[in-house]
């Protein structure tokens, strides 16, 4: 904690980083994570107060994997490389997981529930089957 003290001073002041730091201890995220269904990939520095944390939230997801990453608090800054590879595994496991009918937990097709006609069911319309610019009467509107 000291070191991104450290670090962040020359970027912030201390004490609203403090503030913010202390807010964030507090925080109640309620049944929040719970609810979450989809796949969630929880990044954090390797030391034992950010696994720690990552481990607690990864217990209230269903569906998490928990990656310490080499490197202070910001590992897309100093190693993208490394941090693009661990993000692509990730998203490239999602498509090899075989209990998973897409990585958004949607249908692979959205629209399989849908009626072959848009209009079954609805009552008649006489204008239904007339194309654009085939209205009674024979006149085409100006396009």
């Amino acid at each position: 904690m000291l070191r991104l003290l450290d670090e962040a001073s020359s970027i912030i002041d201390k004490d609203r980083l403090l503030a913010a730091m202390d807010m964030l201890a507090t925080l109640d995220l309620g049944d929040a994570p719970e609810q979450v269904s989809c796949p969630v990939l929880i990044l954090c520095a390797d030391d034992s107060a950010a696994r720690q944390a990552a481990d607690e939230l990864a217990a209230r997801l269903p569906n998490a994997t928990v990656r310490p990453v080499a490197g202070g608090p910001r590992p897309h800054q100093e190693d993208p490389r490394a941090f693009n590879d661990i993000i692509a595994a990730f998203v490239t496991s999602l498509d090899d997981d075989p209990t998973q009918d897409s990585p958004t937990g949607l249908p692979d097709d959205p629209f399989h529930d849908l009626p072959a006609d848009p209009f079954d069911g609805l009552p008649d319309d006489p204008f239904r089957d007339e194309g654009f610019g085939d209205a009674p009467g024979g006149d085409t509107p100006e396009r």
